[in-house]
């Protein structure tokens, strides 16, 4: 595999690639999403995972390109009420999930909201709608993370969980 790294911006939004040869083909991932060679890629902020992948008769060759947008975590809008369950707490974000990305949780006492680009691979997985098994009053973080757990966006709120009674 070939790497190489890159910066860009909104306004500098095609992926291309070009085969020397021109029965090649060429697929082209954007933080793991199959995209057109030609199309226009929505770069998240931060670091950005692109796979190219070229094929030639039985001869194979992958590029990784890491592309770096400037930019900030954008903030979620967290809410938690008790869940179905004893110990359970139901999650709310008020914003749609990032195209690409997968939440993860963390709960605890004095968590702080990870930073962009942080390494949340660690974090527990979430599903978007799943109770969670939680301790009433901690904190807990739903954060978006692109490939690799890159931490995109994150929100916090205190637990509240369904008691025993």
């Amino acid at each position: 595999m070939t790497s190489y790294t890159a910066t860009t911006a909104n306004a500098s939004n095609k992926i291309t690639a070009t085969a020397l040869k021109p029965e090649a083909v060429i697929s082209i991932k954007v933080n793991g999403l199959a995209h057109e060679n030609g199309a226009t890629a929505t770069w998240l902020p931060g670091t950005n995972i692109v796979g190219i992948h070229v094929k030639r008769g039985t001869t194979q060759k992958t590029y990784r390109v890491m592309v770096t947008k400037d930019g900030a975590l954008k903030s979620l809008t967290v809410a938690a009420i008790a869940g179905t369950e004893v110990g359970d707490t139901a999650i709310t974000v008020t914003e749609p999930l990032t195209e690409g990305c997968t939440y993860k949780y963390q709960t605890g006492a004095g968590l702080e909201v990870p930073a962009l680009d942080d390494d949340l691979s660690e974090w527990d997985d979430w599903d978007g709608e799943s109770d969670i098994a939680a301790t009433i009053g901690e904190d807990i973080i739903i954060a978006e993370v692109a490939l690799g757990g890159l931490a995109k966006a994150a929100g916090k709120t205190t637990v509240v969980a369904r008691a025993e009674g």
